[in-house]
């Protein structure tokens, strides 16, 4: 065993941590790119600015039945459109949402009859799947003034998103049964 060597106070003036070590130490901790089961742990709900009824999720993420994650996302009972014209991404979960906890309900008619509070009585009931994507945004902004973001589909690119300094964020993109 080697032998310590004292340090003093005023040598310890001298000394700072790595900028990109504390970065890693205090990033919000990602599951990779996958398809996972998810158990809804909590829920809140408001209006937004427009008086759009929005619900925040939150679940466990499992892998093999071992919890490796959280992750937290939005869903709304309320139409809203992209400016290309599609049903935003909040809208699309809800409606996925209801067919994987109301498999009995074959038609958009008997879906449409589903309380948004009984659907999330179910959400904390049963689990869902869930594409999960790991997402890095770029720290600038490029030429057009927006930020670049990419989806890590290996370990490797995500090492290097995470070595130039890209942030990390996972984002729910679908949901489906339990696989």
């Amino acid at each position: 065993m080697s032998e310590s060597t004292p340090v003093s106070l005023e040598e310890l003036f001298n000394e700072t941590a790595s900028a990109a070590a504390l970065a890693e130490a205090n990033a919000f901790r990602t599951v990779p790119t996958n398809y996972y089961k998810l158990q809804g742990t909590k829920f809140d709900a408001s209006r937004n600015a427009r008086g759009r009824l929005t619900i925040s999720c939150k679940a466990d993420v499992y892998k093999e039945d071992k919890k490796v994650g959280s992750v937290s996302f939005y869903i709304s009972n309320e139409v809203q459109r992209t400016s290309a014209g599609k049903l935003d991404r909040e809208f699309r979960l809800y409606n996925q949402m209801a067919r994987v906890l109301y498999p009995e309900y074959k038609t958009d008619a008997e879906l449409a009859t589903v309380k948004v509070g009984e659907l999330l009585q179910r959400f904390q009931s049963f689990p869902i799947g869930a594409y999960i994507t790991e997402t890095f945004s770029s720290p600038d902004a490029g030429l057009d003034g927006k930020k670049s973001y990419f989806d890590a589909k290996t370990e490797a690119e995500a090492k290097e998103y995470r070595e130039k300094g890209w942030k990390a964020n996972n984002y729910v993109q679908s949901i489906g049964k339990v696989k």
